[in-house]
């Protein structure tokens, strides 16, 4: 290395300049940055509870209840005309995923009665629901 490189200090931390606004230094030379923390503000609940309602698990739990209760309906409006009285223990729904509602039944005969009402229980859950985009209904034995 040269003794003009030396003079300029390359290679070395320039300790000689002056620190900015920004900047302060410790007793012992170092430099370190001040940091301004910002007073959070107070959020609106309508922000918030969203984010709340997910992190918790609540918007899963309320889409349920409001398939279930659609599901009563269904029961009350479609299939107690056609003789077919069912009880909450007999059918359930129990999941949707990917446009597809699985509706958990007990027996395979209730599957096979289900499957003939099947077109006619998909355009009210559709009617009652169109932000679901329901497309299918699987009815799957216990």
């Amino acid at each position: 290395m040269t003794d003009a490189r030396r003079k300029k200090g390359a290679g070395r931390k320039n300790f000689s300049r002056e620190p900015s606004p920004k900047e302060g230094v410790t007793p012992l030379g170092y430099r370190y940055t001040a940091e301004r923390r910002r007073v959070a503000r107070p959020s609106k609940l309508s922000d918030i509870l969203p984010s709340i309602l997910a992190r918790t698990g609540m918007t899963r739990r309320l889409a349920v209840e409001k398939y279930q209760q659609c599901w009563q309906a269904v029961r009350q409006q479609i299939l107690a005309p056609r003789g077919l009285i069912l009880d909450d223990s007999d059918t359930a729904v129990s999941a949707f995923r990917g446009g597809v509602l699985s509706v958990t039944v007990s027996s395979a005969s209730l599957v096979m009665e289900l499957s003939f009402c099947q077109r006619e229980i998909l355009r009210y859950f559709q009617s009652e629901m169109p932000d679901e985009k329901i497309k299918k209904i699987r009815f799957v034995q216990r």
